[in-house]
């Protein structure tokens, strides 16, 4: 919980990470036009990564680092998985 100047929980809570996990898949072109995605039209969403494998090894919310080192923060962040028949996809949030 996060806790404000009296002492008192203001009702949010820090996240808590593993030590980061490498994973391998594709990330695809930017988002923009108007066709049909894996996860809609109403998620916010920047970029879409198919995994390599038949699971994610991370969950929605993670922190990810494409192109950085893991002691810098990370540039994207995970906003929802779907699981579907031949490969995951990850629908991701660049972080600005």
């Amino acid at each position: 919980m996060v806790y404000d100047a009296s002492g008192l929980p203001n009702g949010e809570r820090t996240p808590l990470y593993d030590e980061p996990e490498k994973a391998e898949g594709t990330f695809s072109m930017p988002t923009g036009a108007a066709t049909p995605r894996a996860f809609g039209t109403y998620i916010d969403y920047d970029y879409e990564i198919h995994m390599d494998g038949p699971s994610c090894p991370f969950d929605e919310n993670a922190a990810i680092w494409i192109n950085r080192s893991t002691d810098e923060d990370p540039d994207f962040r995970a906003v929802k998985i779907a699981t579907l028949p031949s490969y995951v996809a990850v629908a991701v949030r660049e972080l600005r």
